[in-house]
């Protein structure tokens, strides 16, 4: 696929929209686009178009309740940088099929106000810490599971998830977010499944 990149919220208008098949808000943060531009981007989901989120994509536009709803919850904090053991459940989406089932990778681990299951198909959840030494017992397979500490998800701590909704189509991954996170092939995979 081909990629436009541009902070330009003026390309937010219906004529603009309509060209692409998924808009990517990547690690935005704060008040990013005007009511007419909010209401260009509504226009266009609802007419079959796509949105991907990434890493801080879930603290932009806190007060826009439709995007609040497309993502499904808002962040109540994040953890510091620290390593995490990924647990890919669907193994069929494209985002996360070349994806290992057990995937420990370093980052900072977004929390949240209210967790997605039941309103958006979750395809992967982070190990929250069950113990001080931060692993847990060896596997089946010879491995341990290395969870993350200042989660407050429990047991099921969502990281990636989408959803018709509609008439769209969305996304969401709250990894990548260190720079660091965009040279690691399983996460360029990760994305390109969600964004292709």
């Amino acid at each position: 696929f081909a990629v436009e990149a541009t902070d330009d919220a003026g390309r937010f208008v219906d004529h603009q929209l309509e060209r692409f098949r998924t808009v990517v808000f990547l690690n935005t943060a704060g008040d990013v686009l005007d009511a007419d531009q909010q209401a260009a981007f509504e226009r266009y989901f609802r007419s079959g178009g796509g949105f991907v989120g990434i890493g801080s994509a879930i603290e932009t536009e806190t007060d826009w309740e439709f995007l609040t709803e497309l993502l499904g919850t808002r962040a109540s904090g994040k953890t510091g940088v620290q390593p995490g053991t990924i647990k890919v459940a669907d193994r069929f989406h494209d985002a996360s099929k070349n994806l290992p089932e057990y995937w420990t990778r370093t980052d900072a681990w977004y929390n949240f106000t209210s967790n997605v299951r039941g309103e958006s198909h979750v395809l992967a959840t982070v190990v929250e810490l069950v113990d001080a030494r931060g692993a847990f017992a060896i596997q089946p397979w010879g491995s341990t599971l290395t969870g993350i500490t200042g989660g407050t998800m429990g047991f099921d701590h969502p990281v990636a998830w989408c959803k018709d909704w509609q008439g769209g189509r969305s996304f969401y991954t709250s990894l990548g977010n260190t720079s660091a996170s965009f040279s690691e092939t399983e996460l360029r995979s990760h994305l390109g499944g969600a964004i292709g």
